[in-house]
Order: C-alpha cells, then sequence, then structure tokens
C-alpha cells in the first residue's frame, strides 16, 4: 500500500487513486454507488449527469458482468463545492484544496524544462499487479459512452505510453482507444499531437511501436497525461519536477517501457506501420456527435494485460463543459500559450482557455501601460498576438476565438469575460485569420474546412487603454483610493 506524503516541494503527493479517492471523500466530493450499473450506457449516462450538475465524483462498485471491477467517472473536472471548481485538479496535483487555477498555471509555467525535470525511478512492482492468464479485452471493463458511439471505450482517462525508436523522449498522453476485438484496439492521435509524432518516427522504420495503456494511476499522472507537455519533454519527468522527486515507475511485461507504478490495469502491445482500423463516430469534448462521422485510426495488438484486485478504472463521456477534457487540456494549452507569447517579448500577464467554451476559446491579458510598449496601438497589438501564437504554438489549431483584453479583467471569472466581451469588443474591429491549421474534430468548421484541416481564427480587440473613448472601468479596484479599499477589506474581513 502507497502512502500520501509530503514532497520535496512541500506538495501532498497521493501515489495511488485510492488515496485520491479519501482526499475527495474528505470534502464530500465522492458518491460510492453499490446499485448494479449495466456498462451500456448507463454507467455513462450517470458520470455525463454528474459532469452536467456539478455533482460529486461517481465510484460504481458493481458493473455487471464484471465482478471486482470498479468504474469512476470525474476525476478531474469541476468539483461540487462552487466555491473552489478547480479542487479537484488542484488536490491532484498536490495543491490545497481552495488553489485558484492561475495558481496551477503559474506554477507549471514556473517548471524549467532545461534544469528542473527529475527522471523517473524504477521500483518493483509494489501495487499487486499481476498479468492476467490470456489477453482478452473483453475481460476489461469497456463502457459504451454515448448512444451513437461507434463501439465500446477501453480508455477516456488513462495514460497511453509511447517512446521515440532512439529512447529520447517518451510521451504520457490521454487519447480514446475503441475495443475492436478481444486482442485489438485503436488508438486516436493526428500528427501533430507528441504521440502521433512518436509514432512517425516508428513508421519511417517500418518497425511496430510499443505501446502501454496504464489505467487509474496516481492522479497526478492523469493530470499531466492530459496536458500538453512542452514538445520533447516527458511527463514523468516533469512530475517529478513538479513534486521535487522522482516518479516511481515499473517495468511493463511484453514491451520495452516503463509504467506508472500505481497503475490499476495495464494494456501493452505493438502498433503496427500501417495497420488501420475505422473507429468512431463518438461524442467529444467540443460537445457534440457528428452521427456517421468515421475515421481510421491506428490499431494496436495486444500482448499482454495486467491488473491489480479489485480495480477501480476511470471513463469521461465527454461532452458538453466541463468535463475532464475541459479542465485538464487547457491547464497545458494555457501554460504553453502564456510561454509562448511572453518568449516573444509581448506585455502579456495570463492566458486562460475557459472551460466553458469547449477549449475553444482563450482569453489573452496584457499589463497596464502596453500602449507605450507597442507602436500600432491595439490592432497592431493583437496582430501580433495572433501572429505569435499561431506560429509558436501548434495548440492554436484547437482554438475558434480569443479575447485580448487588458488585466483587470479576471479570464477565469465568466462574469468578466461576457462584461468585457460585450462592451470592449466594437463590432467589426475583430482580426480575422481566414485559413489556418484546424484540429478538424469541431462541427463549428465546414466539411471542406474540416477535410483540408485548414480554417478560419477569430481575435477580438477588447482593448480600451488607447480606445477612441477614455473609459475607467467602474470597479472597487478602478475608482476608489487605495486607503478605501483597505478600511472596507479590514472592515469586511471581520464580519465575513
Amino acid at each position: 500500500m502507497t502512502v500520501a506524503r509530503a514532497s520535496g516541494t512541500g506538495l501532498h503527493h497521493l501515489r495511488s487513486i485510492d488515496e485520491y479517492l479519501a482526499a475527495l471523500a474528505a470534502h464530500d466530493d465522492v458518491l460510492e454507488i453499490d446499485d448494479p450499473v449495466d456498462l451500456h450506457l448507463e454507467a455513462a449516462a450517470g458520470i455525463r449527469y454528474a459532469f452536467e450538475h456539478d455533482l460529486p465524483a461517481l465510484v460504481y462498485s458493481n458493473l455487471v458482468g464484471h465482478p471486482g471491477y470498479r468504474l469512476m467517472g470525474g476525476l478531474a473536472p469541476y468539483s461540487s463545492d462552487p466555491r473552489h471548481r478547480y479542487a479537484r485538479v488542484a488536490v491532484a496535483l498536490g495543491l490545497p484544496w481552495e488553489t485558484h487555477p492561475l495558481e496551477i498555471v503559474d506554477r507549471m509555467a514556473a517548471i524549467d524544462a532545461e534544469k528542473d525535470l527529475v527522471p523517473p525511478v524504477v521500483v518493483p512492482d509494489r501495487s499487486g499487479r499481476v498479468l492476467l492468464p490470456e489477453v482478452d479485452l473483453f475481460a476489461i471493463p469497456s463502457p459504451r459512452l454515448h448512444e451513437g458511439d461507434g463501439g465500446d471505450y477501453l480508455n477516456s482517462i488513462g495514460t497511453m505510453i509511447a517512446r521515440t525508436p532512439d529512447g529520447s523522449w517518451t510521451n504520457w498522453h490521454v487519447c480514446r482507444v475503441m475495443r475492436l476485438d478481444a486482442r485489438r484496439l485503436t488508438i486516436w492521435t493526428r500528427p501533430f499531437q507528441h504521440f502521433g509524432m512518436i509514432y512517425s518516427k516508428w513508421r519511417k522504420l517500418g518497425e511496430p511501436m510499443p505501446f502501454a495503456l496504464a489505467l487509474t494511476p496516481e492522479p497526478a499522472a492523469t493530470v499531466l497525461s492530459g496536458l500538453r507537455a512542452p514538445d520533447f519533454v516527458d511527463e514523468a519527468a516533469f512530475l517529478g519536477g513538479w513534486f521535487g522527486e522522482p516518479l516511481e515507475v515499473t517495468r511493463a511485461h511484453s514491451v520495452d517501457l516503463d509504467v506508472p507504478a500505481t497503475a490499476q490495469v495495464v494494456i501493452e502491445g505493438y502498433v503496427q506501420p500501417e495497420d488501420r482500423a475505422a473507429e468512431g463516430p463518438f461524442g467529444e469534448f467540443h460537445g457534440y456527435l457528428i452521427p456517421g462521422e468515421q475515421d481510421h485510426e491506428l490499431v494496436g495488438e495486444v500482448t499482454a494485460i495486467s491488473a491489480v484486485p479489485r480495480p477501480l478504472l476511470g471513463a469521461v463521456p465527454a461532452g458538453k463543459p466541463v468535463d475532464d477534457d475541459h479542465t485538464l487540456n487547457q491547464l497545458g494549452q494555457s501554460v504553453l500559450q502564456r510561454r509562448a507569447l511572453r518568449d516573444a517579448g509581448l506585455p502579456v500577464d495570463q492566458v486562460w482557455l475557459n472551460p466553458e467554451g469547449a477549449n475553444h476559446f482563450a482569453v489573452v491579458t496584457v499589463r497596464p501601460g502596453w500602449s507605450s510598449e507597442v507602436a500600432g496601438g491595439s490592432a497592431e497589438l493583437v496582430r501580433t498576438i495572433a501572429e505569435t501564437m499561431l506560429t509558436r504554438c501548434a495548440a492554436t489549431a484547437i482554438l475558434t476565438r480569443v479575447l485580448v483584453v487588458e488585466n483587470d479583467v479576471d479570464p477565469t471569472a465568466l462574469r468578466d469575460v461576457l462584461w468585457a466581451l460585450a462592451t470592449r469588443v466594437r463590432p467589426g474591429s475583430d482580426h480575422v485569420v481566414k485559413s489556418r491549421v484546424i484540429f478538424n474534430l469541431s462541427p463549428i468548421f465546414t466539411p471542406e474546412e474540416r477535410a483540408a484541416h485548414h480554417g478560419p481564427l477569430t481575435f477580438h480587440n477588447g482593448l480600451i487603454e488607447d480606445a477612441a473613448t477614455p473609459a475607467i472601468p467602474s470597479t472597487f479596484e478602478s475608482v476608489y483610493p487605495e486607503a478605501v479599499k483597505q478600511r472596507i477589506a479590514t472592515l469586511l474581513a471581520k464580519h465575513l
């Protein structure tokens, strides 16, 4: 049994999914259900309802046809605490329950990929995971997540692992995995994703690529797998840098890969260079299921399956925000976009992809006084921000709209964002990029744009520092003297 303890950075490192559940239970943020639940739509429907109503995480302990297995929904979407919606993500990363999401972004951005990475350490397996006597994917609970899906999905929140042929780069990421039969599965990826980049190297060699799918490892591994680390940075080493100590991994049974030591189930195998199979349709993170939407995806041939006693698996019936896809992916994108814009010397304070926008909508805030740093005014600054995001950050492909505002707007507060969008963006002032690379899952694009992987992107100019009509935001921060604000803060602190 693993024991949570303070890491070298003072973070509370939870080392297994069961420790994470105990942490959620301490905040009444998990609901255990022991009634029989069917994996065909029923389990997913309950999880989706919980997402859409900000309920506690659900743990099903009585899965029809799979005695001994448990299924969890809600590992890292919004918590049920309305004051601290990012609490689950924070706790998974070892942070306090009340941590603000921008603090998470700040902490992640502070990890130096040149100096702070700590490689994982290989340890003997202590999880109790044993090799199953035969390879049979039907023995692993694989829910049908949406009516209209093209199959049952083995994975929607677990960690898929691949390594370059020369061993220089190992990627951990979350992807959807559909069961084809007892020994084969599909792996959804795209060429600009890190997994796809690694696969392309194996394909050039004409060799099968080893993979390992680690289901429900320690929660921080799941969170990092759902982000996008910088190119050529191992997520395991990034986590080591995050906690200030090596992450523990164990050797896989049949492939030359290491897996998180506390994974509940590990599925191993090889991807043949040219093997493809029809996959989908699937309800996705943009919030829609496109009937008849199929593509031919990579095929994994499974060589080994191992599991702990009474495994706990996870599921994300993706759809309308906010679910795990939105809280995790947007964190990584926010960090990468902010780094790209700051490295370009732009006066950017924060970048935040609002989860409610299904990761299609970003808010960029800039520092006061920006007009003295930028020649050409707000239109030129917005144009430069657009060019930088498009040329320096591949993740921009997922975006459809970007709002640029001063940093008196809290990008994480929808009240602020909607106010700024409605009152600061003058109609007709948008900077529209007519064609750029797109992540073509979203139905917002035409069939022709989706086939060409190119479509438009709109940047909304919400900057008011050089506006034709000068205006001061009528807010607590802007229209009261500092002494008055301090007096009110002290007064209210006595009564709240």
